[in-house]
């Protein structure tokens, strides 16, 4: 899960790693599922655009979409198909579904 710091400008450290607030210069940092739960009042989660999604899994075409990892609740039911697609999921033609399998592989591979 990539994540920012809480506050605009400043840092902290984490699990080892330099976390930057959300409006400084710098990308989000990537941390473990685990270490976002404990530390969830003090971090952001970063939205997964585009650019970051064919950085991470350059094989693939996603829909220009920018959604965080709570946000997947309020997809359509296209852009999960979508979404999906892209990731190479097959599930069933549930939304209930696709919003399971999409959240299992970010929390694995994102």
């Amino acid at each position: 899960m990539f994540v920012f710091y809480h506050t605009p400008y400043g840092s902290t450290i984490i699990d080892g790693q330099r976390i930057y607030g959300y409006l400084e210069k710098y990308p989000p940092v990537r941390v473990s599922w685990d270490v976002f739960r404990v530390n969830h009042p003090s971090l952001i989660e970063a939205s997964y655009t585009p650019e970051r999604l064919k950085m991470l899994f350059p094989n693939s075409e996603f829909p220009e979409l920018c959604f965080t990892y709570g946000d997947l609740r309020y997809l359509s039911w296209e852009q999960m198909c979508a979404l999906c697609k892209g990731f190479g999921i097959k599930t069933s033609r549930t939304n209930s579904e696709r919003r399971r399998a999409l959240r299992a592989f970010l929390k694995e591979h994102c």
